[in-house]
């Protein structure tokens, strides 16, 4: 491992799963209006499906380990 670089603990990279897919939603419901075209729609549809889903997972998997996930900090939510 070069020197510098930390190993992420398997609940601080949960906790980035969870923040990143409900970042990703909250982004999706955020352009899907806007969006005009119904091929793009609907793929956008099912991408906002598949994070909802992986959102769940690591939701059950944090709980089973007692973990509280929170949810992501509203600059980085400006930031997008």
């Amino acid at each position: 491992m070069e020197q510098g670089t930390q190993c992420k603990t398997s609940e601080e990279m949960l906790a980035e799963v969870y923040r990143n897919c409900q970042l990703a939603l909250e982004s999706i419901s955020d352009i899907l209006p806007e969006v005009a075209d119904d091929d793009l729609k609907s793929e956008i549809i099912r991408q906002h499906e598949e994070y909802e889903k992986i959102s769940g997972k690591a939701a059950i998997l944090a709980k089973d380990k007692g973990l509280e996930l929170k949810e992501p900090n509203p600059f980085k939510k400006a930031m997008m």
